[in-house]
């Protein structure tokens, strides 16, 4: 495992899991929402640079890539080894989202940039409840594609600590 991509519905525990995981098997770290929410730069709007930069952080020899941005999603599997998809069931995922809120309400995250303070957003809740149902589709086709990755999917956080743990 050197090339990693790791995805998933918001809330289900993708960004813990890198961290430890990079920690564990000592591989650089990249999480997209840290550059993508970056407000130095118009990604919201210039979808052509926030493509360019994404596909850069693939040319490393050795990285993990946390996030969705289904732009984006090809290119990070096409040179990935391993393949990590979070599909957990959508109420983990909302509450995985209510908690962070309630621990982390309009504190800094080390994934996101400095000035970016979490914050309830119920079109946020919005589009965790009905991720599964607008990306699940598109996600498992570009799977399908990428038969020749180790894909491993997580159903339930017990299956994530497992992992982890064997990993130790």
């Amino acid at each position: 495992m050197k090339r990693i991509a790791i995805i998933g519905s918001p809330g289900t525990g993708k960004s813990t899991f890198a961290k430890k995981l990079a920690k564990q098997i000592d591989v650089p770290l990249i999480h997209l929402d840290y550059y993508y929410h970056d407000k130095q730069h118009d990604f919201y709007t210039n979808r052509e640079a926030w493509r360019a930069v994404a596909d850069s952080f693939t040319e490393g020899d050795s990285w993990i890539i946390d996030g969705n941005f289904g732009a984006t999603m090809a290119k990070r599997f096409e040179q990935s080894d391993t393949i990590f998809y979070f599909k957990l069931p959508t109420f983990m995922a909302v509450e995985g989202i209510v908690k962070r809120w309630l621990t982390a309400n309009h504190l800094e995250r080390p994934e996101m940039p400095n000035d970016w303070q979490e914050k309830p957003s119920l079109s946020f809740l919005w589009r965790v409840l009905w991720f599964r149902h607008n990306y699940a589709s598109g996600t498992q086709q570009l799977l399908t594609l990428n038969t020749d990755k180790t894909i491993i999917t997580f159903k339930n956080r017990k299956q994530i600590a497992t992992y982890l743990s064997s990993l130790a």
